[in-house]
């Protein structure tokens, strides 16, 4: 089943899980599993209008998910989703 791979600056807010499994297909019905079993997800991944926030990244093996289009992509069941923050500072 696909695997979410929880940084550990969020791990916080998931009781401390570093992965998040689900059977779901889709990104992003992957998602919305995830942000079920852990709400306070929601205004870290996303903004109030529904996007991606501007510091986080998610990547399905590797590959960058860049569009809108591409949440709707079923993954194969061993996938994983890695979620990686940026850093501010200067």
């Amino acid at each position: 089943m696909p695997a979410i791979r929880i940084p550990y600056a969020f791990r916080r807010f998931t009781d401390n899980h570093p992965v998040f499994n689900s059977e779901e297909e889709t990104i992003s019905e992957i998602l919305n599993d995830f942000i079920s079993s852990y709400p306070l997800m929601q205004s870290v991944l996303f903004t109030t209008e529904g996007n991606l926030n501007e510091f986080v990244k998610l990547y399905v093996d590797g590959k960058p998910i860049e569009q809108k289009s591409d949440f709707h992509s079923v993954i194969i069941p061993e996938a994983n989703i890695t979620i990686i923050t940026g850093i501010a500072g200067g």
